[in-house]
């Protein structure tokens, strides 16, 4: 006989499972993460030491430049073997990491929602599933090419940008969560936790802002509560001290130096508040909606009640905090950076994050007076869900060209042949075809750039593909254009 508890534990497992199946879905076949460009070839091979490398191009991006080259391995050595193709192997394998990252990441946003409220667990369940469609819907705007809050426009973007993102974020949830508010517990995860809370420091400037505004924000509201300085602030003080290690190596390292100069920070403001008009209208309503009405029975509840959510307002309070230190950090940093930066979603993912903490630590409070308007949840996120998608096309592919995926794959896999056929015969050096590309004022023929060849010789000789090394000479070939149809999408 099945109990009621059990039949508990089967929906939660499903929950979980149907959240992971649908990720994977969209990774692997909807939107695939696929080898496409020269910094793809590069870092699915390339690997680097675990600690920070004075005067190196990314003296201090451990994070993206370890995993990458281990993730793809691993899809080489085991997925490979079996289906004998390279590059779906490679999207598989990348497609089950993302996904598997992302699950754990709504995992940590769900123990925070049960650690610091009563709602019944459907309720909470309903609040994780709003809280991954928000970061797919918050930007749909148009019937197709919308961005998300995962989007990258390469593979190496999501180790570089998304998994940063997921990382500094899944930490602040694991903190947000700890009911007793500490930040190591002194059991045996918290040697992992070190190890999670170094590689996101570690990862990129931009991304590292989420984990370190609440460090800082629980230093300032612990001197706030204590008056003085007391040994809860040690381990978010030694985190920040570790991030500004990491900023000293990164400023000397190799890409600041090429960086070709900032943008004036009135421009940087522009394009940050440019966002705005980005917002999906229907998700920007909700969220402001919530937020409004948590406040509004904040301020007339009486003293006495107010107690009863003061924890989710405090972790609304700090989020706002982090909110605000974050938007002027990416502003200043994209001010000396450039205005790439800030068109890119994975930018803006900060302040997006910390804007769902609030509205959704302003669910918990109305559902504390109001638990049955839980009820009204599956119908709101049925017509949130309905809004936002409108066919294979609603989102951007992961190549900033634009390419359907199987024109993409189709020409990575003439690369290879081309290679292959090189490599039995016996030749040290081949002339690769390739498309004409125009994309970039630099001639580079970027994607498909002159330094792609010998990155993917090398790649695929390190994964056992190639049996020798090659020469490889990239040749731009307009015929390549027509072959493969690349007009008709630029």
């Amino acid at each position: 006989m099945i109990t009621v508890e059990k039949k508990y534990k089967f929906a939660e497992a499903a929950f979980w499972l149907a959240a992971f199946g649908f990720l994977y879905i969209f990774f692997s076949v909807i939107h695939p993460l696929q080898v496409w460009d020269g910094d793809d070839w590069l870092y699915i091979s390339w690997h680097r030491n675990a600690y920070p490398l004075w005067k190196a191009w990314n003296p201090s991006r451990i994070l993206p430049e370890t995993i990458m080259s281990m993730v793809s391995g691993v899809g080489i050595y085991t997925l490979y073997p079996v289906t004998r193709d390279y590059l779906q192997s490679i999207t598989t394998i990348n497609a089950i990491f993302i996904s598997f990252s992302i699950v754990i990441y709504m995992y940590m946003f769900y123990r925070l929602l049960r650690n610091r409220s009563d709602a019944g667990k459907l309720a909470i369940y309903m609040l994780t599933a709003f809280f991954l469609l928000f970061h797919f819907s918050i930007f749909r705007r148009f019937r197709s090419d919308n961005t998300y809050l995962f989007y990258a426009s390469n593979l190496t973007g999501y180790f570089f940008y998304v998994l940063p993102n997921i990382l500094n974020s899944s930490l602040v949830l694991y903190f947000m969560g700890n009911k007793d508010g500490s930040f190591l517990t002194g059991k045996k995860q918290d040697g992992f936790v070190i190890l999670l809370v170094y590689l996101a420091v570690f990862s990129d400037f931009f991304q590292t802002i989420i984990l370190i505004s609440y460090m800082g924000a629980r230093i300032l509201f612990d001197l706030i509560k204590n008056k003085k300085v007391c040994r809860s602030m040690i381990f978010p003080a030694s985190v920040i001290a570790v991030w500004f290690i990491s900023i000293f190596f990164e400023v000397n390292g190799g890409r600041a130096a090429s960086n070709s100069g900032g943008i004036p920070l009135s421009e940087s403001i522009r394009l940050f508040f440019g966002w705005i008009s980005s917002l999906n209208l229907q998700t920007s309503a909700v969220m402001a909606g919530v937020t409004a009405l948590g406040l509004i029975m904040l301020v007339t509840k009486k003293k006495r009640d107010r107690e009863n959510v003061k924890p989710v307002w405090e972790q609304a309070l700090t989020a706002a905090v982090c909110a605000v230190v974050s938007s002027v950090f990416l502003i200043l940093l994209c001010s000396v950076t450039g205005s790439e930066h800030m068109q890119r979603s994975g930018v803006i993912f900060a302040v997006a994050f910390f804007a769902f903490i609030i509205t959704f630590m302003s669910a918990l409070s109305v559902l504390k007076d109001f638990p049955k308007g839980a009820a009204v949840m599956p119908l709101l996120f049925f017509i949130l869900f309905s809004n936002t998608y409108f066919g294979t096309h609603t989102f951007r592919e992961t190549n900033w060209q634009g390419y359907p995926p199987t024109v993409c794959k189709a020409l990575m896999d003439d690369y290879i042949g081309q290679l292959k056929s090189a490599d039995e015969s016996g030749e040290s050096s081949v002339d690769l075809r390739v498309p004409e590309f125009f994309f970039e004022a630099d001639g580079d023929n970027w994607p498909h750039a002159y330094g792609m060849g010998n990155a993917m010789a090398d790649t695929l000789y390190a994964h056992g593909v190639l049996t020798h090394e090659l020469e490889v000479t990239v040749c731009p070939d307009p015929s390549m254009n027509e072959e493969y149809h690349l007009d008709m999408y630029e």
